[in-house]
Parts: structure tokens; C-alpha cells; sequence
């Protein structure tokens, strides 16, 4: 079973990989941002991240949201 994530440091790590999707362009789906968050030991689950993206947006960061295709993708807006 794994161990679930303290909600401070995940919210910490998704901070930070936000800030390496700048723009449209480098914009990642929900599964990339759980993969990128599982390579740093971070384990969560999709709502989680939903709810900490809203909780980033609150901080004042400027989190976009575009759909390609199927999947949305999410983005820091320049």
C-alpha cells in the first residue's frame, strides 16, 4: 500500500513543477503532473491535485488550463 503524502510538501513539489510549465507549449496533463509529483516520492491522488491547483491559483499564481484533444492540460501563464 502506499504511503500518502504530507499535503504541505505535495503542494510544495507542484509549486515547483508548475513553474517549469510556462506557457501553452509546455502545458501537462493531470497524469504527467502525477508521474513528475511520483518521481519526487510525492504520492497522490487526481482530486488532491485539483483542489491544491486551486489552492495555488488563491496564492496568486497564474495557473491556465487549456484542452487538447481529449485531456485538459495545465500551464503557468507567462
Amino acid at each position: 500500500m502506499e504511503k500518502r503524502s504530507d499535503g504541505k510538501l505535495r503542494i510544495l513539489h507542484l509549486r515547483d513543477i508548475m513553474n517549469g510549465c510556462d506557457g501553452v507549449e509546455r502545458a501537462i496533463t493531470m497524469a504527467e503532473l502525477l508521474s513528475l509529483l511520483g518521481d519526487r516520492g510525492v504520492f497522490a491522488e487526481r482530486k488532491s491535485v485539483y483542489e491544491d491547483l486551486k489552492l495555488l491559483r488563491r496564492y496568486g499564481m497564474k495557473i491556465g488550463r487549456t484542452c487538447r484533444g481529449r485531456y485538459s492540460r495545465y500551464y503557468q501563464e507567462k
